[in-house]
């Protein structure tokens, strides 16, 4: 699971599916399959938890949290990124309309509070889940791909607005 959302800022002109599709990957283009994890911190965590998986050359290992990494590395890199593209398009997404920049702050903090396990929640991730082996422990002990907010709690009162959100798009 990961929680997102995006323009959260009054000048930020950053676009829901412009926002997915930079986590997503490229899909045509010189390099398909590939994406830049140096611009989306899902697609990061996600590569790290595929290097403690797989048998990956050192090169790749060593430029993957380098964010000044050069043509040759970018090059070495894109195998991992095209595992990192597969990975992340196949797990399904639900989106909810939320316009107002307060509201969609707060329904992303608050439900990464409700589901982290950090907080408590029962809903313990699959021992085969790839995010156990991330490099960041707010990802392996959250259950989600989050780092922001997994140690908040959560207000109650938001599920009353979450739920008229559902209900307004239903």
């Amino acid at each position: 699971v990961r929680i997102g959302t995006h323009a959260l800022t009054t000048t930020s002109k950053t676009k829901l599916w412009n926002r997915l599709s930079t986590h997503r990957g490229i899909v045509g283009g010189s390099r398909p399959g590939g994406g830049n994890h140096r611009a989306s911190i899902f697609r990061l965590h996600v590569g790290t938890s595929l290097l403690a998986r797989g048998d990956w050359p050192d090169e790749v290992r060593s430029s993957w949290r380098n964010n000044n990494a050069g043509h040759t590395a970018l090059q070495a890199e894109h195998a991992l990124e095209q595992a990192v593209t597969q990975n992340i398009g196949a797990m399904p997404f639900l989106w909810l309309a939320v316009p107002n920049r307060e509201d969609r702050a707060a329904v992303e903090r608050n439900t990464i509070g409700l589901l982290s396990c950090r907080n408590g929640s029962q809903d313990i991730a699959s021992s085969r889940w790839l995010g156990l082996r991330a490099e960041n422990e707010k990802v392996r002990t959250s259950a989600l791909w989050n780092v922001n907010h997994v140690d908040d709690g959560y207000d109650p009162r938001y599920l009353e607005t979450f739920r008229a959100l559902v209900r307004r798009h239903a």
